[in-house]
């Protein structure tokens, strides 16, 4: 008997583990990158979860790692297997997830599927050379080039292009047959020699980069379809192989006008050779100090400046054993900050007007750098306060009048006469002089505002005499009405 209740149990629970169905699957289809090249992407059930059983529904979720916070979504659950998010920015990152619903059977969330969205192309390269050499009966055309950067994902490589003429190049199109592709390796400086030129002919080059976006389900990624350097080679001459190692700078502005600034070599003056090497010099005329690089392959350098110093930069090359003389450019004079301002400003009413006078007690220590060009003088009132600030130097509607020093002056004075028949009674007008450099900075202060409110009544008070009565308990007095004139106190004797 106990051997047949046995052998039922066991059968039972048989049937029991026969009737339960498998967990609900919740998985993404891999898309094939992970570097998307759109604003959208489209999140699908993986084929893994094609067990579960019809009537499933399910949940997407879009988790913000690095993007905006109002990106971050949640769907409803629906029949749908797949859904479509859109609106990413180039350079955010989210984490995708799904989720299955059965009856009351709810899956974990998946496994994230991490996307980095990739919607702009890389910037064109920033430096670009093409110069032709003849050696003996051989002539060929050397392609240097400097890396570039994509703002989202990784450079995959850079096309070079050629043609007979200028135009073919000034857009390039995916389906463009490029030269040569050459993968990236990280180099600082690419170098790429064409053989197969014609000496005597004139040839046309561009090196376009491409990103890794939606790579390799796409062979490239995206690519600046414009904009990008296009430089000549005319193979007549000996070309560079016979001319000396050299490296000259391009001529630096007169002024710089921010914290640091970089120097470029003038590959048109010397041409790039592979191994070449270049090392920088930095002289503060002001202080005397000069600083000097390592020795780098980069065809420029960024240095720090200081504001109202004057600098001169310089450049030498160096190929194997060789090494060039020092080459200096003409100096360049640093002006970041906008000008000092005014030492006071005052405005004085009287009967014809408003009197306005600014002081300057040195006009050449106002500006370190460019210098002073001019000062505008702004009039604006109560009203206009929200039109005026912030504001505008090439503001014609409250500008009264533009001081131009034809020298620098000490202890200068400046006056401006506003007549009254411009002015409203009982209106409050502010005075602003702003001062403006050669480097169109500009600068305003407290110290260069006031305010005088006008009054066009200037006549001395005067005794009025008042009609009186009395009840029997006080004194009634008719007072006149001041509402439409300038009387401000009146006593009563």
């Amino acid at each position: 008997m106990r051997r047949i209740v046995l052998i039922t149990v066991v059968a039972l629970w048989g049937v029991l583990i026969a009737q339960t169905p498998p967990p609900l699957c919740a998985a993404i289809s891999d898309p094939g990158y992970h570097i998307a090249p759109y604003s959208s992407i489209v999140i699908k059930v993986s084929p893994a979860c094609a067990s579960n059983p019809a009537g499933t529904r399910y949940q997407f979720w879009r988790h913000v790692v690095s993007a905006r916070p109002t990106m971050e979504m949640m769907t409803i659950f629906m029949s749908q297997d797949s859904f479509v998010f859109t609106g990413a920015q180039d350079g955010e990152v989210f984490e995708y997830y799904v989720r299955a619903l059965y009856g009351s059977d709810t899956s974990d969330w998946s496994d994230p599927l991490t996307i980095v969205h990739d919607i702009n192309p890389p910037a064109p390269v920033p430096f670009l050379d093409v110069a032709h050499c003849v050696t003996g009966v051989d002539t060929y055309v050397q392609i240097t080039w400097q890396r570039t950067i994509d703002s989202a994902s990784s450079i995959m490589g850079y096309g070079i292009y050629r043609s007979m003429r200028y135009f073919d190049l000034w857009r390039i199109d995916a389906a463009d047959p490029f030269l040569a592709f050459i993968p990236n390796d990280g180099s600082e400086i690419y170098y790429y020699i064409d053989n197969d030129v014609i000496y005597g002919r004139t040839y046309y080059y561009t090196v376009v980069p491409y990103d890794s976006a939606g790579v390799p389900v796409f062979v490239r990624g995206h690519h600046p379809l414009t904009g990008n350097p296009i430089k000549m080679a005319r193979l007549i001459g000996p070309g560079f192989c016979e001319t000396p190692i050299c490296a000259i700078l391009m001529p630096p502005p007169h002024w710089i006008t921010r914290p640091s600034f970089t120097v470029y070599t003038d590959h048109t003056m010397c041409h790039p050779r592979p191994g070449i090497m270049y090392q920088y010099r930095q002289i503060d005329e002001t202080t005397g100090d000069t600083l000097t690089s390592v020795w780098t392959v980069a065809p420029s350098y960024n240095w720090l400046t200081r504001d109202c110093h004057t600098y001169t930069f310089g450049v030498r090359a160096k190929l194997d054993t060789i090494t060039s003389d020092w080459s200096y450019q003409i100096p360049a004079v640093c002006d970041i900050g906008a000008p000092g301002c005014v030492d006071s400003l005052v405005a004085t009413l009287s009967e014809a007007g408003i009197d306005v006078h600014f002081y300057v007690s040195d006009e050449r220590a106002l500006d370190c750098g460019s210098g002073v060009k001019c000062y505008k003088l702004f009039r604006f009132t109560d009203d206009e306060l929200s039109s005026f600030f912030p504001v505008d130097t090439g503001d014609t509607r409250h500008l009264l009048y533009t001081f131009c020093p034809d020298s620098y002056k000490l202890n200068a004075d400046y006056r401006y006469f506003d007549f009254a028949s411009g002015l409203a009674d009982d209106e409050t007008y502010y005075y602003l002089v702003v001062v403006i450099d050669s480097l169109n900075q500009y600068s305003y202060c407290g110290r260069g505002m006031d305010s005088v409110i006008v009054d066009k009544i200037t006549a001395a008070p005067m005794l009025i005499p008042l009609p009186t009565w009395s009840p029997g308990t006080g004194v009634t007095l008719s007072i006149v009405d001041t509402s439409h004139c300038d009387i401000v106190d009146i006593y009563i004797d």
